[in-house]
């Protein structure tokens, strides 16, 4: 009985549906399969008949804006390289200095680091970055939007120079612990956090108004790759460069007992830096006008008309 029931087959008689009773289905939708397929539309581009010469591309504008970006790159670069070295560098100490016979003369004479062991100087790079991520997304949106891209770029420029000059005298703030041991205390961090404060509010508001300055400041719409080009190529220039140098001073500061040489250094680039910024001006983008460039715009201007009709 049961192979009977196993071997039994079961037939089902399927009839295909009008299309009067397809078109009833609630489920089908006959307006999707009358629409005409979706053609994508073409991206609006301005289609420019002259390409500015390279030659032309150098106005006053765009050195002063590439000088900037080159000085920004440099020094910030190497404060990056620097900065963990220092932090790492053993702390000086008064029974046994090195140099031998080195005596200590204030303001500018004086040697040694932090001694800071790995996993505080991981703490430190932590604050270095919760402070950026923090006034990256809720302090620079609110105060590029009030005072432009320029304003705010040459006002935070200043906040370099002025952190360079006292990075070094991190090694002079008491510590808790005698040297040579590593310096630590509520006096240390304090200090730290308020140079890391400072640090980034001028990384956070100088680097990007820096690229969009360099975005504006083409003269001319062709020569807009060229520009982002040449920026990106000195910014990477300025940082193989600085930190090399850089590592370099630092090193014969510490033999010569004026471990802030290199600092006072970089102090003085990034106030050439802002001396740069006071005669950049922002840009539209378009500052040289050539033959068909009028036809070109407004080719562009209905095309974006049509497109959003």
């Amino acid at each position: 009985m049961v192979s009977r029931r196993n071997s039994r087959t079961y037939t089902h008689n399927y009839a295909p549906l009008s299309a009067s009773e397809d078109s009833q289905d609630p489920l089908v939708d006959n307006d999707t399969e009358m629409a005409e397929p979706y053609k994508p539309q073409p991206k609006a581009i301005p289609r420019w008949k002259h390409r500015l010469p390279v030659k032309q591309m150098f106005t006053k504008n765009v050195v002063l804006t590439l000088l900037a970006y080159l000085l920004i790159s440099t020094h910030l670069g190497t404060f990056n390289s620097l900065w963990f070295v220092f932090l790492s560098t053993p702390v000086a100490d008064p029974k046994h200095p090195d140099p031998p016979n080195f005596k200590q003369r204030l303001p500018f004479v004086f040697t040694g680091g932090l001694g800071m062991p790995p996993r505080h100087i991981g703490l430190a790079m932590a604050i270095l970055g919760v402070i950026g991520i923090t006034m990256q997304i809720f302090v620079y949106p609110v105060i590029n939007d009030r005072f432009g891209s320029v304003r705010t770029w040459r006002v935070f420029l200043y906040c370099f120079p002025v952190v360079y000059a006292l990075v070094p005298f991190l090694s002079l703030v008491p510590s808790k612990t005698a040297p040579p041991a590593e310096k630590d205390g509520p006096l240390i961090w304090i200090a730290l956090c308020c140079l890391l404060f400072i640090l980034v509010s001028g990384r956070t508001f100088a680097l990007p108004a820096g690229t969009i300055l360099i975005n504006n400041a083409s003269p001319h719409p062709s020569v807009l790759g060229t520009m982002h080009g040449i920026g990106q190529s000195l910014s990477t220039g300025g940082r193989a460069v600085g930190p090399a140098i850089g590592g370099a001073l630092y090193g014969l500061g510490l033999r010569k007992g004026v471990v802030g040489g290199v600092w006072w250094g970089m102090s003085c680039i990034a106030l050439l830096n802002c001396l740069a910024s006071l005669f950049v001006f922002e840009g539209d983008g378009h500052e040289i006008w050539l033959e068909g460039d009028k036809e070109a715009e407004e080719e562009f201007q209905a095309s974006l008309v049509q497109g959003r009709s």
